[in-house]
């Protein structure tokens, strides 16, 4: 059975408008991880997402009901292939498959560029 929150999302590019709230998203996000919020309420500035991303088509957002709900960048690499660089998510949004449903994303954003699926470990 479809989860009704995944189908309600929608993914697509974000604008330079967003930088600052995605920036602030991913404040909040970063925040909840105990192994993250000493360094970034020491270094607030250490969240910059550089308005050369978004206007390179590589900051995909999740928009569910017009309120955005998350973030991934997708960065090109010198060999052709695209590495996921970043994936957050609002934490009330979190165990709703957000988070899975921008790696499927960034996944079909790999498979454009004639390449299989991601494999590695990511942060959590």
């Amino acid at each position: 059975m479809p989860d009704p929150f995944v189908s309600e999302t929608t993914v697509r590019l974000a604008t330079s408008l967003e930088r600052e709230p995605l920036e602030y998203l991913q404040r909040r996000a970063s925040l909840v991880a105990d192994a993250y919020r000493e360094k970034l309420l020491a270094h607030p500035d250490a969240i910059d997402l550089p308005l050369e991303q978004i206007e390179a088509g590589q900051v995909h957002v999740a928009e569910r009901s017009g309120a955005v709900v998350g973030f991934c960048v997708v960065l090109p690499r010198l060999d052709g292939d695209v590495e996921l660089d970043g994936l957050f998510v609002e934490p009330d949004c979190w165990k709703q498959g957000i988070g899975r449903l921008l790696v499927a994303h960034a996944e079909a954003v790999r498979a454009g560029n004639g390449r299989a699926p991601f494999v590695g470990r990511g942060q959590s």
